[in-house]
């Protein structure tokens, strides 16, 4: 399991991860929180296949891109198209299982997730992307979790949750806040906010639309569906480059 923040990998037991290590779950299973984007996020799902990870999750939460996405849907990419136009497929029994169960307990959305390398902030750019990569959603880490799987020939899923709509302008104090490899900054956020007070709104609208994505993510641990069961590896994930 790769995540980005701290607050994402929570769910599976209110692990701290102070110096952002592997942390091993109950029945086998290896995390590791990164920090945000594409180099944090290689590093930690090597961290992950080196020691001994059969497959890789990339788990969190998404910019939404399609109009149709809520904040909070669950969203399982059966594509992953990187900033360089290579394009992944995430494993097909794997998300077929676990989107069987999923389906009872809330909607599910599919498609292809982009990978980008800067927070995609304003609607117009948002709109931009949608029309450019095909993708319904958006992160800084999936596809460098895909690399990483298909060159070391394990099964890859990856478990995003909208969190800012497509027409939803990400606020510029969370912007600010946020840098790679690294937590988003409460004192850099807290910054922003007191010279500028008119992001306060967006902010705490935002800040809804977490919950709600966090929910989304804890309903994902407790349907106890994730692990994966016998999976071939190399022949589960493929790629192709030229995808604009």
């Amino acid at each position: 399991m790769v995540c980005a923040l701290r607050s994402e990998a929570r769910h599976f037991g209110g692990i701290l991860l102070k110096d952002l290590g592997i942390e091993s779950l109950a029945g086998g299973a290896l995390l590791v929180a990164t920090g945000i984007g594409w180099q944090a996020a290689a590093a930690g799902a090597d961290r992950l296949a080196a020691a001994g990870a059969g497959a890789l999750v990339s788990w969190g939460m998404a910019g939404g891109l399609d109009p149709e996405l809520p904040a909070g849907q669950i969203f399982l990419p059966s594509e992953i198209v990187g900033p360089d136009g290579t394009l992944f497929t995430t494993n097909i029994p794997w998300r077929e299982s676990l989107g069987a169960t999923l389906r009872e307990l809330s909607p599910l959305g599919s498609g292809r997730l982009v990978t980008v390398n800067a927070p995609v902030g304003t609607v117009e750019a948002k709109a931009l992307l949608f029309k450019r990569s095909g993708a319904r959603a958006v992160d800084m880490e999936s596809a460098a979790i895909a690399q990483v799987a298909r060159s070391r020939s394990l099964p890859l899923l990856a478990i995003r949750v909208i969190v800012d709509r497509a027409s939803e302008a990400l606020p510029d104090a969370i912007v600010a806040a946020s840098a790679p490899g690294k937590e988003i900054s409460s004192l850099r956020l807290l910054g922003h906010l007191v010279s500028s007070p008119t992001e306060y709104p967006r902010v705490l609208r935002l800040i809804g639309s977490y919950l709600r994505a966090n929910r989304s993510l804890a309903k994902v641990v407790a349907s106890g569906a994730l692990p994966p069961r016998k999976l071939a590896s190399s022949a589960s994930n493929s790629y192709s480059r030229g995808v604009s």
